[in-house]
């Protein structure tokens, strides 16, 4: 059976040349294993979990989300020398504190337990990262 890698901390950077979400998983710092996330399929994860995410006003002025702060993600994560694997599935497992959510590529598998604020915050970040770019208004 193989290890599943538990997940501290998400960061998602939109990476215009390949117009595809990067999400870092931050393992134990500095370990990092980064996920390519394609339109097609972050719509659909974003379509599933449109419960969560607030309505468009009200992201627009907490996030403040601009051209610049995105140039300045980029430059904070840039790509690693390692691969970046392309996401495969994602399956969440709801209860009552909130929900794991478990991630994976064809060779590993990674898991997160969050708060359901701590998804909804995991997701509007996620949406204010490409909203802009591929036309994304929930």
């Amino acid at each position: 059976m193989e290890d599943i890698l538990q997940i501290k901390q998400f960061t998602p950077v939109y990476d215009e040349k390949e117009d595809r979400l990067r999400l870092i998983f931050n393992i134990n710092y500095p370990t990092r294993y980064d996920v390519w996330i394609t339109r097609k399929f972050l719509i659909d994860i974003l379509d599933n979990f449109s419960d969560y995410i607030k309505p468009q006003e009200i992201k627009e002025s907490q996030n403040g989300n601009t051209e610049e702060n995105q140039n300045a993600q980029n430059n904070i994560y840039p790509p690693t020398n390692d691969e970046i694997h392309l996401l495969e599935t994602i399956n969440a497992n709801f209860n009552q504190n909130g929900v794991i959510l478990t991630f994976k590529d064809s060779k590993t598998t990674l898991q997160a337990a969050l708060t359901y604020e701590e998804l909804k915050s995991l997701l509007e970040t996620i949406t204010a990262r490409v909203k802009h770019h591929w036309g994304l208004y929930f």
